[in-house]
């Protein structure tokens, strides 16, 4: 019995010592922060695979550097139309897949394409244009007269597709031309790409076809009744980047 009452009793003084430091304990917070700064970024963005477009890529044939910058043309393929006879009847011609290496050197083709970026942040929109700068015509051409124009030749955009380079949020341009005529006359500039207030954040490509038709995707109808030499015939094509968000077109 003594037992049974001495444990009782430290019990009973065990319980009220606890219930003296509950009501005793007392939490203090103190805080501190986080911080991340983001600038915009300048540099160039690298090409992507077009078909594969999580994979960098190396063009074989690149025009020059992308353009710097937070809203960029990173790419556009040059055109090449290849070695034809002349004819005296109106014919069309396509242009070659664009080559491109891959991180292991091997090469392969793609559809041509031009690709961009948007690394402003909060999708403000865009507006991306081709132009035609003139006519093809010879030039350093030591057989032929420099200038000589192939007239009525015009090039056919078709196929057009935007295609997203990363996984992210962003939202697709809403314009998307699967046909572009270029008028070589006038240099008139034609949408491509437009991006809304609220699309296009990102890296964007617009490619024209893809694996199955990237070779009949983009044409040259050159008129049977032009004058022809037996010359090397070259034209620009100019693409530009606009920040002015895009409207219904």
């Amino acid at each position: 019995m003594k037992v049974v009452k001495y444990t009782a009793a430290a019990a009973l003084l065990l319980s009220l010592g606890a219930g003296a430091l509950t009501a005793n304990a007392e939490t203090k917070e103190y805080k501190s922060t986080g911080t991340l700064k983001l600038i915009q970024d300048t540099s160039i963005t690298p090409p992507v695979d077009p078909v594969n477009p999580t994979d960098p890529v190396i063009p074989v044939d690149p025009p020059g550097p992308g353009t710097a910058g937070p809203l960029s043309i990173d790419f556009a393929s040059n055109l090449d139309f290849g070695e034809q006879s002349i004819s005296t009847v109106t014919e069309t011609y396509h242009a070659k897949p664009t080559k491109v290496k891959d991180s292991e050197g091997e090469t392969s083709d793609r559809p041509n394409y031009v690709q961009v970026t948007d690394k402003r942040g909060g999708q403000k929109g865009w507006t991306l244009s081709v132009k035609q700068s003139g006519q093809f015509a010879t030039k350093d051409n030591a057989d032929v007269e420099d200038g000589i124009e192939l007239s009525g030749a015009q090039i056919t955009l078709n196929n057009g597709a935007a295609v997203k380079a990363e996984t992210s949020e962003a939202t697709a341009p809403t314009i998307v031309k699967s046909e572009i005529i270029l008028d070589a006359e006038n240099a008139s500039a034609s949408t491509v790409m437009g991006a809304k207030v609220g699309e296009g954040g990102g890296t964007w490509i617009n490619r024209f076809g893809d694996i199955n038709n990237m070779a009949d995707s983009i044409s040259l109808k050159v008129p049977g009744g032009s004058l022809k030499e037996a010359a090397t015939y070259n034209t620009e094509l100019v693409w530009s980047i606009d920040s002015t968000p895009a409207n219904e077109l």
